[in-house]
């Protein structure tokens, strides 16, 4: 499996990720692989070590809990042929 463009989050509300807002990944672009995961992650002071549950999915809506955090989501590639892959997107700014 390879990585050719890395996955991103965009908000696709209001551009301000703002709480109630519905943010988008979009996966990448990758070779050799037949399915993907996906997994959205709590972040303080830029580390993110809390997977937010439940949230596994293309789609996200900010809590009232993220406010204050910032926001990233990790997609996991697999192929029945290699091992799986995972990337993170880069960091939303902080939930509003």
């Amino acid at each position: 499996i390879e990585v050719v463009a890395l996955p991103s989050i965009s908000d696709v509300t209001s551009l301000n990720y703002r709480t109630g807002d519905v943010v988008h990944l979009a996966p990448g672009t990758w070779l050799n692989a037949t399915s993907f995961t996906y997994q959205w992650f709590q972040c303080t002071n830029g580390v993110c070590s809390t997977p937010i549950p439940g949230a596994t999915s293309q789609t996200y809506v900010l809590e009232g809990s993220d406010a204050g955090h910032q926001v990233e989501a990790q997609v996991t590639a697999s192929s029945p042929v290699s091992k799986s892959v995972t990337r993170s997107t880069a960091l939303s700014p902080p939930i509003v």
